[in-house]
């Protein structure tokens, strides 16, 4: 396989926001090419965590989340929701989760008809009927694999979380097991990634120098993405990585 790093200023085209920039520093790492997947997704939890420690965080002062796109995917199939937007909106509702204002209502108003911030806006939803998203946020509140494993059949959801036991069995034999944990509501936002999917949140309150406490979101991220390489030439080479935000 060809494993790679590099460190340098990125640009993103988006609106920026509390913690995001249009331009910033990131150090992007990855693994392209034929390699035990379960291996190489491992090596970038192993990375991220090694790295953080040594950049001076303590082991209780972050936390490495693992899910797999898979899952969801499975269900968003099981629920015969075929309209690919409204399938790229459920997703993009789900990564939200966790993001300041939001919590499992948020996502729940995202997937129905719309929901509205505290300021008025309003964001048009997935537009699913009360049963489709009680569905997805019933799955969203399931914090077990075994449990997961019980209540989701499709052929699609079993593979990813036959994939997460792979990873979890690699990284019980490493250094940082007891930092990462399940998640099957990280998602990430980027239709690029197509199984694992790893996310890490400080443990602790960040100020910034007016000492307003703020979200920094997430430091280091990243997945799994077998098809995006064909993008640009045409063939198929399975790739995972990983980055981390240098400024946040």
């Amino acid at each position: 396989p060809y494993k790679r790093y590099q460190i340098g200023n990125v640009w993103r085209n988006e609106k920026p926001g509390n913690g995001r920039y249009r331009e910033f520093t990131q150090a992007d790492c990855d693994i392209i090419g034929n390699i035990n997947p379960a291996q190489g997704n491992s090596e970038l939890c192993e990375l991220i965590g090694s790295t953080l420690i040594l950049c001076g965080l303590k082991k209780d002062q972050f936390k490495i989340k693992v899910s797999n796109r898979k899952i969801v995917q499975g269900l968003i199939d099981e629920l015969k929701i075929t309209n690919e937007k409204q399938k790229f909106k459920i997703m993009r509702a789900i990564d939200k989760l966790e993001k300041p204002g939001f919590g499992l209502k948020g996502v729940e108003d995202l997937l129905k008809e719309k929901r509205i911030d505290s300021s008025g806006a309003v964001t048009i939803g997935a537009k699913l009927d009360n049963s489709k998203a009680s569905e997805i946020i019933n799955i969203l509140k399931t914090k077990d694999l075994d449990e997961l494993k019980s209540n989701l059949k499709n052929p699609i959801s079993q593979e990813g979380i036959k994939e997460i036991e792979d990873l979890l069995e690699k990284l019980s034999y490493g250094d940082y097991k007891e930092l990462i944990k399940f998640d099957v509501s990280k998602i990430r936002g980027m239709s690029i990634y197509t199984g694992f999917i790893v996310e890490t949140n400080l443990t602790f309150e960040v100020k910034n120098p007016k000492g307003k406490e703020i979200d920094v979101g997430s430091i280091a991220s990243g997945g799994r993405y077998d098809k995006l390489i064909s993008r640009f030439k045409g063939t198929d080479f399975p790739g995972t990585g990983m980055s981390i935000g240098v400024d946040r």
